[in-house]
């Protein structure tokens, strides 16, 4: 009287994990792309400034650094003087002295391109001579190209040259732009 059982074998549970697992990383980009945060504590950013884009957010947050650098002579300055779009405040904001740099981070979003921008003076000893504007591209995927800096306008006072370089696009590394004479 061997009457015949059958057996199964259920997967609900490992069906289960993934679709935890599916809802879990929709969760993350959805709160990626609608709530951004400040790379900076709420309180504001290292050199303890306010930064002005939120930083008390509490989204997931994703930058992309750039560079500047001050590679003009002694007595010339880069004055910071304003951000625009997805860009965050400089690391530091203060005058930007001869072979010295500032950092600068600018948003990312999924899948997208986002660009900031910024604005200094050029001083020697103290009187403004020229003003720098840029902007950096930030491409958050390799469909959308390199990363980068570009439209820079650097003008100058009669009397005074000023002349620069930008890195190659690229997706590592900081890309960085250099002033010099």
């Amino acid at each position: 009287m061997d009457s015949m059982k059958s057996a199964s074998i259920s997967n609900v549970k490992g069906s289960s994990l993934g679709i935890i697992l599916v809802l879990f990383i929709l969760l993350v980009i959805v709160t990626c792309v609608f709530f951004p945060a400040s790379p900076y504590p709420a309180n504001g950013n290292a050199n303890g400034n306010s930064n002005g884009n939120g930083g008390d957010s509490t989204g997931i947050l994703a930058t992309k650094g750039f560079n500047l650098e001050n590679r003009m002579a002694v007595g010339y300055t880069l004055v910071f003087i304003e951000k625009f779009y997805d860009a965050y405040d400089p690391n530091p904001t203060t005058p930007i002295g001869f072979n010295s740099n500032a950092h600068f981070e600018v948003q990312t979003k999924v899948l997208g391109v986002t660009t900031g921008g910024a604005w200094y003076d050029v001083h020697f000893r103290g009187e403004k001579v020229g003003e720098l504007t840029f902007s950096m591209i930030n491409r958050n995927a390799t469909a959308f190209g390199n990363n980068e800096i570009k439209y820079v306008t650097l003008t100058s006072e009669p009397g005074y040259n000023f002349n620069y370089q930008t890195s190659s696009p690229s997706r590592s590394g900081d890309p960085w732009l250099r002033i010099t004479l």
